[in-house]
């Protein structure tokens, strides 16, 4: 018979669904080890569940009993460098390349008080028709996600250092900008170079309608000047946090996406975060594996199409 994971006890992987064609087992091991010892921490979070009186433990349950066994990893995992990967060691310098977008690497002055902008700050979905300047869209990059310092660290020099908080100060997203309206740039999808202030074309054109075929319930988003898109590099935080690492990294990027709402309005500009996508069509669409560098959120911007001080009147 097919066992429940919550029936399965202390049996081994083998055993979990008995068949002639050896179930699950077969399956799994033609995986690899590294798949067996992920499904049997699955079955091990249940099991846990199920031991201390749940009944039937939903997906969401024995993921979060997942995160709780994984602080064993900290004290489990083999013992590795505390040296900065060298696939990583690109993302502590600007990128050279010639057909980089500059933005300016000068700080914002813009006459906004923190308070007045954390007590009127609001989503917004309905855009101004006028394309968005390029030097705003600068400003409310760097001030919110631009490079503001640097220190050692992981045995790299001048490692940079960014307005937001992350874990081990790895900070394992990028931020990739789809320019639908912008003044001075041609529509696509670039990279913001979070230490050089620049804008690295990853595709071109205008890929306002592919976007609406990867997304759902915001035909909204085929009027917002620009999209943002926050996507979440697991290698980099994987590395130190394990598995942890996941459900931290994550934690990272709402503070930096805080900035960019925020910045956004000093600029008087809207934002409206959106996770109504496909996932594996979205990062088809803008080269991600899905894997290990997959999209986490949209974000689209623009100046709204009420200005916002009669908003705030």
């Amino acid at each position: 018979r097919h066992m429940t994971l919550t029936d399965r006890g202390s049996l081994p992987l083998a055993t979990v669904a008995a068949g002639p064609d050896g179930g699950l087992d077969g399956r799994v091991a033609a995986l690899g080890p590294d798949t067996k010892a992920a499904v049997e921490e699955f079955l091990a979070a249940a099991e846990d569940i199920a031991a201390a009186g749940g009944s039937g433990p939903t997906l969401r349950q024995v993921l979060q009993r997942v995160f709780v066994r994984s602080v064993n990893e900290f004290f489990t995992a083999r013992s590795g460098s505390m040296q900065l990967p060298r696939e990583f060691l690109g993302h502590t310098r600007a990128a050279a390349r010639d057909d980089a977008v500059a933005l300016g690497g000068d700080f914002p002055e813009r006459e906004a008080l923190l308070d007045d902008v954390l007590r009127a700050r609001r989503s917004i979905r309905d855009y101004a028709k006028e394309p968005m300047e390029l030097a705003t869209l600068a400003s409310v990059l760097r001030a919110a996600v631009g490079k503001v310092g640097e220190e050692d660290g992981y045995g790299v020099r001048a490692l940079p250092l960014f307005p937001y908080p992350s874990t081990g100060g790895l900070s394992a997203f990028e931020v990739g900008v789809l320019a639908q309206r912008v003044d001075g740039l041609e529509p696509g999808y670039y990279l913001y170079d979070q230490v050089g202030y620049q804008l690295v074309p990853r595709i071109r054109g205008d890929l306002r309608l592919a976007l609406q075929d990867v997304t759902f319930e915001s035909e909204w988003l085929l009027y917002a000047p620009v999209v943002l898109v926050l996507v979440h590099r697991a290698r980099k935080f994987e590395w130190k946090y394990h598995t942890r690492g996941y459900r931290m990294a994550h934690l990272d990027m709402g503070a930096a996406l805080q900035n960019l709402y925020l910045s956004a309005w000093a600029s008087r500009v809207g934002t409206c975060a959106v996770a109504g996508f496909f996932d594996e069509a979205i990062n088809t669409l803008l080269g991600y594996d899905g894997i290990d560098d997959y999209v986490s959120l949209v974000v689209a911007m623009g100046e709204p199409a009420t200005p916002l001080l009669s908003q705030q009147e």
